[in-house]
């Protein structure tokens, strides 16, 4: 929302965003289409307890934050970075969950 944002710096992410080349974006668009697809097919293992989900969720996760660093500089208002936050610290917790405790079991098709 670029009224959470001073106008300054709001006026200098659209300055960087216009500077680069159109031929960064289509792949950059396409590749992260790409890890959406992923995610959403993770989450879906994991909501079946898939045996591969817990393996896909973590490339997944990795693939995310490769991309993180790809695109670059960003400007986020407090609440936009404190929700980030937040879902990173839950999703964080949904990997950890899906390798260990009871959780192990029901991914490697035991029943407890």
């Amino acid at each position: 929302m670029p009224e959470l944002v001073p106008a300054a710096l709001h006026a200098d992410r659209v300055a960087i965003e216009a500077s680069r080349a159109d031929s960064y974006t289509l792949p950059m668009g396409a590749v992260a289409l790409l890890a959406l697809g992923g995610v959403l097919i993770a989450i879906y293992g994991l909501y079946t307890f898939r045996r591969w989900a817990p393996w896909l969720n973590l490339a997944m996760t990795g693939v995310g934050l490769v991309l993180t660093v790809a695109v670059g500089p960003g400007v986020q208002s407090g609440w936009a970075l404190a929700l980030l936050m937040l879902s990173s610290y839950l999703w964080g917790a949904l990997v950890l969950a899906s390798f260990g405790g009871v959780y192990r079991a029901q991914f490697q098709g035991q029943k407890h």
